[in-house]
């Protein structure tokens, strides 16, 4: 019903709501990183607090491997798809400012808060019954990126991960994702001005020789010098897009201190 997508290096963690406090972890092919915040959340999963009982069985929680992660895994937690995401992300980088946003069906975008959290639950303890009545596809995507920040020029990188494209497709529009599929760029509306900006993957490297950087605004016909070079580069683009999409991030971009 809900995914919830939290990219580190490659996008190899994945939440999927089961209902009312029941959360699917997937995980395949950990970085450093990942193996750290997995490791953490299989220690709150088997004392997530005083007088609460483990998530899962402590069988099942030593049944997830570490150091063979070649193999995707699948984790089943008695916990809120929220509670889930706030112990992975807390270690999946500590050192940056992250913001955590949903895309709701319909395409609304908003960014995750105490209000919108009440939503997400609430979706969350939609029946499979009430699921498939509505639709057959789920009720909300959701993902936590880090802030980008100032820099310029864009580096040589490895091609784009597979798995950090899926996470971008599921927040594009049908019509962002043909662009992107056939020209590695696709265009965002600014939540704040309304100016129209073209995003392009760092390695398309003909249409960047034209807009120069990965964020251009349409309408001023101007580059903006804002990357995220510690991720592939399409979660790079998720993250431009998403502060984009939101009121008052959009600013944050426009203005990013040296």
């Amino acid at each position: 019903m809900i995914r919830w997508y939290l990219p580190s290096l490659y996008g190899d963690i994945r939440l999927e709501s089961q209902g009312k406090n029941q959360t699917l972890v997937t995980i395949h092919g950990l970085s450093v990183v990942e193996r750290v915040a997995v490791e953490s959340l299989l220690k709150k999963a088997a004392k997530p607090g005083p007088f609460k009982k483990p998530w899962a069985p402590a069988e099942v929680l030593e049944s997830v491997s570490l150091i063979n992660t070649v193999k995707e895994q699948k984790l089943s937690l008695e916990a809120s798809i929220t509670d889930v995401e706030k112990v992975l992300s807390s270690k999946l980088k500590p050192a940056r400012k992250q913001v955590s946003v949903v895309r709701f069906q319909g395409g609304k975008i908003e960014e995750v808060t105490e209000a919108t959290i009440g939503l997400i639950e609430a979706a969350s303890e939609m029946s499979p019954a009430e699921t498939s009545t509505t639709t057959s596809s789920p009720k909300a995507e959701a993902t936590t990126v880090a802030k980008p920040v100032l820099g310029c020029p864009a580096p040589d990188f490895d091609a784009v991960d597979v798995r950090a494209t899926e996470a971008l497709s599921a927040f594009l529009t049908d019509e962002q994702r043909e662009d992107f599929r056939l020209h590695q760029a696709f265009i965002v509306m600014g939540a704040d001005t309304g100016h129209r900006y073209q995003l392009t993957s760092r390695h398309a490297r003909t249409k960047l020789a034209t807009v120069r950087r990965t964020l251009f605004d349409l309408d001023e016909n101007r580059p903006y010098c804002v990357h995220d070079w510690d991720v592939p580069a399409a979660e790079e683009l998720l993250a431009i897009m998403l502060f984009l999409a939101l009121r008052g991030r959009e600013h944050y971009l426009r203005h990013i201190p040296e």
